[in-house]
């Protein structure tokens, strides 16, 4: 199970398209592992406010969007490549348009980088760099390297980032600038409601996968005794600690909020969660995995208000909705290669981050 980070916004715009904004990812998951990459560089699929925007940069924003786990949900309840490629190239268009909507606001505004800002984040390309430059016998250097991990020249790798960091910084300003009345508090939590309301659980899962029925019974029958060990006061986080095969669930003690975004891959815990009330205790068994869940307390606007985790996602909401309404605007000029960006084909992407994400 994936525990949902309760923190940090990770959503942009509500037409549910995705982008990296908490850190720089320079480590992308569908190029590494020595996987050539072949693209195209020539064709060029949108032109916004004078910059062109090249295939090969178009299906890099796609890996960037594919790697959200909003899209993992996504790919899980659409299995029609076909809809999947075009809502993906819808999604990718939007994502180079905002980019450059918002680099341009951004540089308007006069934010710039440190020198120590530009310091760091060539120190992080050099630290990528040397720790993925071999392959096999073979030393990739220049352009050959950033092809065969992401497509792109180097001077498009990182000047992305560089862009980014721009966005980034600039966002961060706007968001201490931003109102957190009471009002938009309550509409960014009906906003993302879907992110933010659930069942605030405590999760221990054991791994059914690869076991003989025999081994099953035996596993399921240990999480009987553990979920009536936690009802008659054990401590579970020592029991997680002991008995969980879930990394992600052990780096977070087992907390997890249960929310309506994990129901496609989660229905019967999700279902499960609907229902419970704070203190119950269940086993739930799925098909390579048995959970023991208990149901320690549900987020509501109420319970919400004011918190940290509100005034963010509320800051978030400020930024995004000014956002929406420049990209609805028609301050900056956008030109699409109608026959290029028909040609674009996605699905081998999209094939790939549905087996990372399994």
């Amino acid at each position: 199970m994936r525990k949902n980070n309760k923190n940090t916004p990770t959503i942009l715009l509500a037409s549910a398209l995705i982008l990296v904004t908490a850190i720089l990812t320079v480590v992308l998951v569908l190029f590494i592992s020595g996987n050539k990459y072949k693209v195209e560089k020539g064709a060029v699929v949108v032109t916004i406010d004078g910059t062109k925007i090249y295939e090969n940069q178009f299906r890099f924003f796609s890996t960037l969007l594919l790697e959200q786990e909003n899209a993992q949900y996504r790919l899980e309840e659409e299995s029609d490549l076909t809809a999947l490629n075009d809502t993906l190239k819808k999604d990718a268009l939007d994502f180079a348009k905002e980019y450059i909507y918002r680099l341009r606001e951004a540089k308007a505004a006069k934010v710039t980088l440190t020198k120590q800002e530009l310091a760091d984040l060539e120190k992080t390309f050099q630290t990528e760099y040397d720790a993925q430059k071999k392959v096999g016998t073979r030393i990739l250097k220049g352009d050959r390297y950033y092809d065969y991990y992401y497509g792109l020249t180097k001077k498009q790798y990182t000047q992305f980032w560089k862009d980014w960091a721009i966005i980034e910084k600039y966002n961060a300003q706007r968001e201490e600038s931003a109102d957190t009345s009471t009002d938009n508090q309550e509409r960014a939590y009906e906003e993302y409601k879907d992110y933010l309301a659930g069942c605030n659980a405590t999760v221990l899962t054991i791994s059914l996968k690869d076991l003989t029925d025999e081994q099953k019974k035996e596993k399921i029958q240990l999480a009987q005794e553990l979920a009536q060990n936690v009802r008659s006061g054990g401590d579970m986080v020592a029991l997680i600690k002991k008995h969980c095969t879930d990394e992600s669930i052990l780096e977070c003690d087992g907390a997890v909020r249960i929310t309506k975004l994990m129901q496609a891959s989660f229905e019967k815990i999700y279902d499960w969660s609907v229902e419970a009330t704070a203190g119950d205790v269940s086993v739930i068994e799925m098909d390579k995995e048995v959970y023991v869940i208990r149901a320690d307390s549900f987020a509501t606007f109420d319970t919400l208000k004011g918190s940290d985790e509100m005034l963010k996602w509320t800051r978030f909401f400020c930024v995004q909705e000014e956002d929406a309404k420049l990209l609805q605007s028609n301050k900056y000029a956008v030109n699409i290669n109608t026959n290029n960006y028909a040609d674009v084909d996605l699905t081998s992407l999209i094939e790939r981050a549905i087996a990372s994400w399994q």
